[in-house]
């Protein structure tokens, strides 16, 4: 005969599904950033903004890119991590500056 303080009280039971769906759909956004889970837990934060930068780069602004940084960026390692996000901010400079002239004409 099962004790009543194994059971689960029916707030208990909602937490832990929730717990469970926050999980997932926390999985799922680490993936879409381009980022595995396993990645996730075992990297620096650096390499995680220098991947999820990649990411964004070449699946967003890959016709601004000159052929050796979107090489760089399809296989950079951790130590390439503040080289890669170095490419990112000229990039971002670039939109900007192409965005300002777009408002003032």
């Amino acid at each position: 005969m099962k004790s009543i303080k194994n059971k689960l009280t029916d707030k208990q039971s909602q937490i832990n599904r929730r717990i469970e769906l926050d999980s997932q759909l926390t999985s799922k956004w680490i993936a879409q950033q381009g980022i595995s889970n396993k990645a996730f837990n075992n990297a620096n934060i650096t390499f995680l903004k220098a991947k999820k930068q990649a990411h964004h780069l070449l699946k967003f602004h890959k016709n601004l890119l000159s052929e050796s940084q979107r090489k760089t960026l399809e296989q950079f390692k951790p130590s390439q991590a503040y080289y890669v996000l170095n490419i990112g901010r000229k990039i971002n400079r670039q939109l900007f500056k192409h965005y300002r002239q777009l408002t003032q004409a």
